[in-house]
């Protein structure tokens, strides 16, 4: 059985403030800030995903007892339509599938709460962040050249849109 399989996806709830604050400080790391820095990676962020209310749609993904992956719906506590996705996977369980189970997870929540569309944003030198999307159906959008952590990158916009079945 693959870690794929023994992954459990949900939503944050305020018990998981301790255990998120653990995943976001042990993955305060430059190899990890240096594609996903929409917010700080600290206690103090844990709390305000886990325990403040929102709009906004947090889920993570559970392997053995673990928070290994967070994964985010954002945007509409800013007055947004269109949510903006994003996602990080703790450093020691990269490459074993979570990133593609966590997006089609969040592809699906998105469905459901019958969002037009979702956008992201990704480095072109996130090579397989990149592969990932386009494989799940997101489109470029725009790009332009950015300097990230003194390197020059180019930060590509990307859509998905959605069609989804109104239930009636």
């Amino acid at each position: 059985m693959s870690d794929r399989t023994l992954i459990k996806i949900r939503q944050i709830q305020d018990t998981d403030y301790e255990a998120l604050a653990d995943f976001l400080e042990e993955n305060n790391k430059p190899e990890i800030t240096r594609h996903f820095h929409p917010f700080p990676l600290t206690s103090q962020t844990a709390h305000q995903i886990a325990c403040a209310m929102h709009l906004d749609r947090y889920y993570i993904g559970i392997l053995r007892g673990r928070i290994v992956a967070l994964c985010m719906l954002r945007g509409w506590d800013e007055g947004f339509e269109i949510p903006s996705f994003g996602i990080i996977v703790d450093y020691r369980h990269q490459g074993l599938g979570l990133s593609s189970q966590m997006t089609e997870f969040a592809i699906a929540q998105a469905m459901e709460l019958e969002c037009p569309s979702i956008r992201l944003s990704v480095y072109a030198s996130n090579i397989r962040a990149l592969r990932i999307y386009k494989s799940l159906g997101f489109k470029e959008i725009s790009n332009e050249l950015v300097e990230v952590d003194g390197e020059q990158d180019v930060k590509i916009i990307m859509m998905k849109e959605l069609k989804y079945e109104p239930i009636h």
